[in-house]
């Protein structure tokens, strides 16, 4: 049996403009109130990297069940 998906949900998108482009932070509550800033490369708890960020959505590689999840920004 997988374990359950910890509940987090992708609040925003912070994007900075570099000479090499654009580097993106992404702002990610967790279901513990959490909030987290975090890159490419940076860890979301114990589970979880961020593989990617883009515009709406951001990548991660969750290494318990080894497989991707996405989470996208919400309209509110």
């Amino acid at each position: 049996m997988a374990a359950e998906e910890p509940p987090l949900a992708l609040m925003g998108i912070a994007e900075h403009r570099r000479e090499e482009g654009i580097a993106r932070t992404a702002i990610i509550v967790s279901g513990a109130d959490d909030l987290l800033m975090v890159s490419v490369g940076d860890p979301v708890g114990h589970r979880y990297r961020v593989v990617a960020i883009g515009a709406e959505n951001v990548e991660l590689f969750d290494a318990v069940a080894e497989r991707g999840r996405r989470l996208t920004l919400q309209e509110r």
